[in-house]
């Protein structure tokens, strides 16, 4: 071998590795140590206190040993597109919501929604490589992302002058036909990495009776009609609930109102959600109330 090949082998030896930037395969060029929290809004202002209530991230959440942002080049970190400031109360969408508004007599059986980003074009390639390209790398960012939803349903419910609290995480399901195509169920795969940040249990409460196409081909009208009795409540769901009302309260589980949050990948209308949340009250006793709140990863 000639000394310009020793020398290479050395060189890439020596030399500091280059890390790719996960969703646009460039190098990442950061300073070490670099503070991804100016990328981060769960950082950047999570500590409230409204009505005599706090709500910091550090009784919340357990902070993760390495951030997962840390794939990320800064120009892909900049094009996260997080919902800092929520227009429609219902959905949580940035703008104004002609679904919300045009509702009329339908009822909302969700108490409301909040979503981490908006489903921009860069958005929508994220998901797409973890639902349909099997890019696995991408569930703890999507998960962590979720958080700072998770943070956004609480802090309204400060804002309504009530304590702060998720007592129980469950999630949309997919049919049969879905699971055996994609292997999971995205939904629930974000429930649980919210559920073990948040120290809040999570349990399967639905199921799906029937497969439908996606409902981003279908219109408003089409998508409400076809979520008519698409969802039941699994056979155990009422043990299951109330277990956890003997729990927040032994002495008395009929006085108490259960909050239970609601996951899902993407709000498009709300009729999956809602369709979601009605089996879910039809699932208990009338004696006992529940409140459903719901969160999405993204607001299309």
């Amino acid at each position: 071998m000639n000394f310009s090949h020793w020398l290479a082998k050395l060189y890439a030896l020596l030399a500091p590795k280059t890390e790719v930037c996960l969703a646009c395969n460039r190098p990442i060029h950061r300073q070490q140590g670099a503070d991804f929290r100016r990328y981060d809004p769960f950082f950047q202002n999570t500590d409230s206190t409204l009505h005599g209530a706090s709500l910091t991230r550090s009784s919340l959440f357990t902070r993760p040993t390495e951030h997962p942002f840390i794939n990320l080049c800064e120009a892909c970190l900049c094009q996260m597109a997080w919902i800092r400031i929520i227009r429609c109360p219902i959905c949580g969408r940035a703008i104004g919501c002609p679904d919300c508004t045009r509702r009329g007599s339908e009822r909302t059986y969700f108490q409301y929604n909040r979503s981490a980003v908006q489903y921009s074009p860069p958005m929508r390639e994220w998901l797409a490589q973890y639902k349909f390209r099997e890019n696995e790398r991408y569930l703890s960012i999507l998960g962590y992302m979720a958080l700072f939803a998770y943070h956004q349903v609480l802090l309204q419910q400060l804002m309504y002058k009530q304590s702060p609290r998720i007592d129980l995480i469950t999630y949309v399901p997919v049919s049969e036909t879905r699971l055996q195509e994609r292997g999971f169920n995205q939904a629930e795969q974000l429930a649980r990495i919210v559920a073990q940040y948040a120290h809040v249990p999570v349990q399967s409460l639905l199921q799906r009776n029937r497969h439908t196409i996606k409902q981003s081909m279908k219109s408003r009208g089409n998508r409400i009609e076809d979520m008519k009795d698409v969802f039941s409540a699994v056979n155990n769901a009422n043990h299951q609930l109330q277990s956890l009302f003997k729990i927040r309260n032994p002495n008395n589980p009929d006085s108490q109102t259960l909050r239970i949050l609601l996951v899902d990948d993407v709000y498009t209308t709300g009729s999956t959600i809602n369709a979601c949340a009605h089996q879910l009250k039809k699932s208990i006793d009338p004696v006992h109330k529940l409140e459903i709140y719901s969160l999405t990863w993204a607001r299309s």
